[in-house]
Order: structure tokens, then sequence, then C-alpha cells
């Protein structure tokens, strides 16, 4: 049977780092570390932040090729859902 799952990449501000998480749609809950990256590097480098928002992609399909052994079919950029967004 060929089952669906989703997942995705959520970046968070925690401290002085951006962490890329690999987690589930509506839940942090189990969600894992796939990268970090300081904030100054990328609040004063747009070119650095896609770069590592392209890492970070690419990192993230590595990891569900080896936990699920399925392909990402594909990759949907959204903002975060509300509850998990940081107070501006």
């Amino acid at each position: 049977m060929n089952q669906k799952m989703k997942l995705r990449i959520a970046f968070r501000e925690e401290g002085t780092m951006w962490n890329a998480y690999c987690a589930q749609p509506d839940t942090m809950k189990g969600a894992f570390l796939i990268g970090s990256i300081g904030m100054g590097v990328v609040r004063s480098n747009p070119e650095i932040k896609e770069a590592f928002m392209a890492l970070m992609n690419a990192a993230f399909q590595t990891a569900v090729l080896q936990m699920t052994g399925a392909t990402v079919e594909r990759v949907d950029v959204q903002p975060a859902p509300a509850h998990e967004r940081g107070k501006a």
C-alpha cells in the first residue's frame, strides 16, 4: 500500500539560533532538529539565509529518505501556524 505521510520543516528562532526541525504538520511533538545557524548571520545576509533554507530542505529530504525509505514528492512553503509564531 502506498501511504502518504505529511511532514514539514519548521524554522524557529530560539535564543540566538535559528533552528530547523522535521515536524508533523500541526505539532512540534516528536520534532527533531536537522540544523541550526546564528540569527545574527541570517539577519545580516539574505543570501546566507536563503542558502541555509535550501540546505535544510536538502537535509529534510535526506532525513525523510533515511527514516522512511521514501522520497519527498512535494515541498510547500507556508508561514508557521499562528500558535507557533513568536511575538514580534
